[in-house]
């Protein structure tokens, strides 16, 4: 996994131009910019990068009166922790000699005030995530395998659409090129992206660089990401019975696999009480992932739960209070060119 990849673009300065500013000031509003730059205390810096102190930003609050014992003003907002969360998954498979590309965006606000309907846990060295939602989520597993999996945008704690009648953040338009046709997204009134989609792949080769740029959205930082696409090995299957009292050895040929991670998952939905959903991961490049006893013992015996394997390369973005996770991803094939994917029974 890369983590704050590095940015696409360099910084330039504006000034001149700009209505209104001051002798040290380069922008008004974040327009003024340059793209993958916003503008903060009137100047251009790169998303992410702290505002230049030398600048004047005029002289300091006051503090409020010493001998009247006024509240003193906190001066100037050094910005929000954390805004919100968002998404940006690009998909390229090749499953069963049908080729297919998606493109998919989200972005939503945090409620600190809101009860989180899912606890995760790490358990063995896999993440361990149970949601007590009274129905479940959609499944995505394809079509043609058979299987239903769990819910999957690309992250492990996708944001969640919370109905039709919500305003979500504005992101911009978001380009993705690099890959065998170039990707527009566009929101619409709601903040809804409309995913974009294919029977092509959209890349054929972990060797391929995709580029993630958006435009200035209305509440969406600007953001620029570059990262190789994904492979789709060959790994091997859990057996129908899987003992949950023994280690399970996954492994694949690590021949062009690229950059990325192995992602493995268990899954069980159950109707009218939640969902349990435990992820393994590793390097892909290792070419063998074991998932620990002590995880698949969250499983009760006689569980019926669902195994599938995709391969992801994401980027997390921090920017200005957002966390925005950018990422390719590609299932991973079983020995028949299928996708990866089959239900089993949890054994003693």
């Amino acid at each position: 996994m890369q983590r704050g990849s590095w940015t696409l673009f360099s910084l330039l300065t504006l000034c001149a131009s700009l209505v209104g500013c001051g002798s040290d000031a380069q922008c008004a509003i974040d327009t003024d910019c340059n793209l993958g730059q916003r503008c903060t205390e009137n100047q251009c810096v790169m998303i992410g990068e702290p505002v230049d102190a030398s600048v004047d930003v005029g002289p300091p609050v006051d503090s409020g009166d010493e001998d009247t014992g006024g509240p003193a003003d906190a001066g100037t907002d050094t910005g929000p922790t954390v805004m919100g969360v968002g998404s940006v998954t690009a998909t390229s498979e090749l499953v069963a000699g049908a080729p297919s590309h998606s493109v998919v965006a989200f972005f939503s606000v945090t409620d600190p005030e809101a009860t989180d309907p899912c606890t995760t846990t790490l358990v063995g060295g896999c993440s361990l995530r149970t949601c007590a939602d009274t129905t479940p989520p959609p499944m995505d597993a394809g079509v043609d395998s058979g299987v239903e999996g769990p819910p999957d945008a690309g992250t492990d704690a996708a944001p969640v659409d919370a109905g039709p009648g919500e305003v979500l953040p504005n992101a911009g338009t978001i380009q993705v090129t690099g890959g065998t046709v170039a990707i527009t997204l566009t929101a619409d009134a709601t903040g809804r992206y409309s995913p974009a989609s294919g029977a092509s792949q959209l890349w054929t080769s972990s060797d391929a660089t995709l580029m993630f740029r958006s435009t200035a959205g209305a509440d969406v930082p600007m953001f620029g990401v570059a990262l190789t696409g994904t492979s789709q090995p060959v790994i091997t299957l859990p057996s129908a019975s899987l003992s949950r009292s023994m280690d399970l050895a996954l492994s694949w040929p690590v021949d062009g696999v690229g950059e990325g991670e192995m992602v493995a998952s268990f899954f069980r939905a159950d109707m009218g009480t939640g969902s349990t959903t435990l992820t393994c991961r590793t390097a892909v490049g290792g070419g063998s992932l074991t998932v620990p006893a002590a995880a698949l013992m969250s499983f009760d015996s006689a569980n019926s739960v669902t195994f599938t394997a995709h391969v992801v390369n994401e980027s997390v973005e921090d920017l200005d209070g957002w966390t925005v996770t950018v990422g390719n991803r590609s299932a991973a094939l079983g020995a028949d060119g299928s996708r990866a994917a089959i239900n089993v029974t949890i054994a003693d």
